[in-house]
């Protein structure tokens, strides 16, 4: 336990962790009274196809940092520029930054389609990942039209 307490008190670097997340553009928004922290980046190619990340359990938002930048600019890492997304990356209700309210698949799908209805996405796809999968699963069924 010294050792450990140690790390965090004298060599762990916050302010590192700190300008990787910033690196996002963040966001807040209050769907059916339930704050839900997100990550919005915006695609560059010609016509970036939206897509909404969820996470699992335990886990957060920062689970797709490194794929974020890979799928907004894929040119940039050897891909097509027509092969962009808009990437939105909710914190899951109970996780992170996003109110802790819990929630269940359908439940999360539901604040899902709002949020990305309220960016103005009539049309996305979404992938998910453990508990993610769920919520993912639940998207497709409720909102196929989206």
């Amino acid at each position: 336990m010294k050792e450990l307490t140690d790390y965090w008190q004298h060599r762990y670097d916050w302010r590192a962790r700190e300008a990787e997340l910033n690196m996002f553009a963040q966001f807040k928004a209050e769907i059916d009274r339930i704050g839900i922290h997100f990550i919005h980046e915006r695609g560059r190619g010609p016509n970036p196809m939206p897509v909404i990340l969820t996470h699992g359990w335990p886990d957060s938002f920062y689970r797709f940092h490194k794929i974020i930048p890979m799928l907004t600019d894929p040119e940039k890492y050897g891909g097509k520029a027509g092969d962009s997304f808009h990437v939105v990356v909710p914190s899951l209700p109970g996780f992170g930054f996003s109110g802790h309210q819990a929630l269940s698949a359908d439940g999360v799908a539901d604040l899902w389609a709002k949020l990305m209805a309220g960016l103005s996405y009539k049309t996305y796809t979404a992938v998910g990942g453990d508990l993610g999968s769920g919520v993912t699963k639940s998207l497709a069924a409720h909102y196929p039209e989206a």
